[in-house]
């Protein structure tokens, strides 16, 4: 079996799904790069490149990680049963649930911008956030959260994924590319391997992550500088070099899927500009490297309580009253940055390829704030200071590109005004999940006299499906004064069936919201096709050259795992090939999503590694 070009492509568990491919009829020495969204039951959307063709392979590993409800932290009636708000389940918080009492990549409010708090119990509702939440849309829900040891679960299953391609082929070349809370997962995961003795992956790309390195938003007693350091460090400290690039060029073990015009020193590839043209670029190994794609109109991580570098990016400067430089500690040890942004300057897009150096994060006459709104940032958001300069040290690319990041907006945006976004499935879910959400009232009739509305609503849910019955009803009196009368006349009213609310939210303008640009890179796929594309790690795959090793590693890498999947995942032929301590794992995962028990401490341990507890002391001045 001839060997592929190995990636592991690992975004956040409600974000996209990212599928990789090249024809074999291609000459290229890089693969194209295609991103769809997928549903919000995270049931993946893919392209060809996934279906099992003679021509055509994945070389994409889709990773899912999410939060399950404790059976006690489900809300219930008073016979145990698990009760519904409209036609949605919720926890004891009032925190919507899926229908296996879950959610997908866990609260977003629940995230954090350091690792050691994924170890700690979830974000509790402040005084500030109760009053933060009465100016929320009906898409948002802040309440309890619950203790994050999802987030551990999810990294341990990550790092066993990279100690089984490892053990079945050493040399597999891993690229994890992560997105938000998932990049700090992917960094925990790396502590978790190092700890373990294994190699980290070869490659990491982290996409506008909420990691901060400003000493006044993270914890007093936490190093978050260091932690970095020392991570990325070992991720880059010595590059795996087998197989040589050179290997990637004989085509008796790669049967030409390099191309004949491709070489460890140059490459060619198709001219976006004028067609039938190629392009040719200096080829680069990639292994030992970790890249930060940050964008500093993401206003997610650009509020004031997280200020993560997917926003802001590492600066020269540290804090008031540190002497410390971030990005000379990071680019000694194969850090690298991009900058993606929809500005404009001098008439002209903000290129993504640009030789290195330094560049304005924000130039004159642009917001003080991420986004439009100067109000909204002056309340939320951290400021960047105009003539602020950063450096951009990553590669130059053949030829720099033009970042595309209005991908799937319902208005289109321009350089400085933000598109509009449409509620997707899970905007539209949480909002008919949201006891605290302002619906509409649909008149049903009128009525004089007395009502009893209990019966009323009775009568008008029977016979019809959850998603079509009203929750509530109240009337509303259109005539007399004063004390009510039996000549009084109604207007009964109900509240809007979580049917009406979807169907509403998928035609009204009112719902359309300032799109946060929190993924607007990975929302086109010509920003992965002509960057990502050149920042991957190349090498070898042989796991994903095994259907029976690629089946297997492919079904564990989905935390949905009901007794079904579970089932057909023990009966597929590449489950023997598992380590005990794998199957182990991935028992007590199916066990988490079907039952809301969290594995044992000996599969997944509470106690942050070694890596990750050194950031509690000093480690140099803060």
């Amino acid at each position: 079996m001839s060997d592929w070009t190995g990636r592991i492509w690992w975004l956040e568990g409600m974000g996209l799904n990212t599928t990789s491919r090249r024809k074999n009829s291609e000459p290229s020495s890089r693969w194209e790069i295609e991103i769809n969204s997928y549903s919000t039951t995270q049931t993946p959307i893919f392209t060809d490149a996934m279906r099992k063709t003679p021509k055509t392979r994945s070389l994409l590993i889709p990773f899912y990680w999410g939060y399950r409800a404790d059976p006690s932290e489900i809300s219930r009636d008073k016979n145990n049963n698990p009760t519904k708000l409209r036609d949605q389940y919720q926890d004891i918080q009032g925190n919507r649930l899926d229908r296996h009492f879950g959610k997908a990549g866990g609260y977003f409010v629940n995230a954090t911008n350091n690792l050691l708090e994924m170890y700690d119990k979830g974000l509790p509702l402040t005084m500030r956030l109760k009053i933060a939440r009465k100016t929320l849309p009906n898409t948002h829900f802040l309440g309890d959260n619950p203790h994050r040891r999802y987030y551990v679960l999810a990294a341990h299953r990550l790092a066993m994924m990279v100690k089984e391609i490892r053990r079945v082929s050493p040399d597999e070349t891993i690229t994890i590319m992560a997105h938000s809370q998932g990049t700090l997962i992917t960094l925990l995961a790396q502590a978790l391997l190092v700890d373990g003795g294994h190699r980290c992956a070869d490659t990491i790309i982290m996409v506008d992550t909420p990691y901060c390195l400003f000493p006044e938003v993270t914890p007093k007693d936490q190093d978050t500088l260091t932690t970095l350091t020392r991570i990325v460090a070992q991720v880059t400290q010595a590059p795996h070099t087998q197989p040589p690039l050179s290997d990637l060029c004989n085509p008796a073990t790669y049967c030409g899927r390099s191309g004949p015009q491709w070489s460890p020193i140059q490459g060619t590839r198709k001219d976006k500009g004028k067609v039938g043209n190629m392009t040719v670029f200096p080829e680069r190994d990639n292994r030992g490297k970790v890249y930060l794609y940050f964008c500093p109109d993401d206003t997610t991580v650009a509020l004031d309580d997280v200020r993560g570098i997917g926003t802001f990016g590492v600066w020269d400067t540290h804090g008031k009253n540190s002497t410390r430089n971030p990005m000379a500690e990071l680019k000694a040890v194969r850090f690298y940055q991009r900058m993606w942004t929809r500005r404009y300057r001098d008439d002209s897009p903000v290129m993504v390829g640009k030789p290195p150096g330094y560049d304005l994060l924000r130039a004159k006459n642009e917001s003080r704030y991420a986004g439009d709104s100067w109000f909204a940032g002056l309340l939320s958001k951290g400021p960047t200071e105009e003539g602020h300069r950063i450096l951009i040290n990553a590669e130059q690319l053949y030829p720099p590109h033009a970042p595309y990041m209005y991908g799937g907006e319902e208005v289109q945006g321009k350089p400085t005004e933000s598109g509009l976004d449409r509620p997707d499935d899970a905007n539209k879910a949480s909002a008919v999940g949201n006891p605290r959400a302002k619906l509409n009232w649909r008149y049903v009739r009128s009525h004089t006299g007395s009502i009893d509305l209990e019966r009323e609503l009775a009568q008008w849910n029977l016979g019809k499906a959850p998603s079509e019955q009203t929750r509530i009803m109240r009337k509303q009196r259109v005539t007399g004064d004063g004390a009510p009368k039996p000549t009084d006349r109604y207007d009964i009213l109900r509240e809007e069936t979580p049917d009406e609310i979807r169907e509403f939210m998928d035609q009204s303008t009112d719902v359309l919201a300032e799109n946060s640009y929190h993924s607007g890179l990975l929302r086109s796929p010509e920003n992965q096709r002509w960057v990502t594309a050149m920042d991957i790690a190349i090498g070898q795959a042989k796991c994903l050259d095994d259907p029976a090793m690629r089946d297997v590693l492919v079904a564990i890498a989905d935390w949905k795992m009901d007794v079904r999947q579970f089932l057909s995942t023990t009966e597929l032929p590449g489950w023997e090939n598992l380590s005990a301590e794998a199957q182990a794992l991935v028992k007590a995962s199916h066990e988490y999503y079907q039952k809301g028990i969290f594995p044992p401490a000996s599969l997944v341990s509470l106690v942050p590694p070694p890596l990750v507890q050194a950031s509690l002391k000093s480690g140099g001045s803060q």
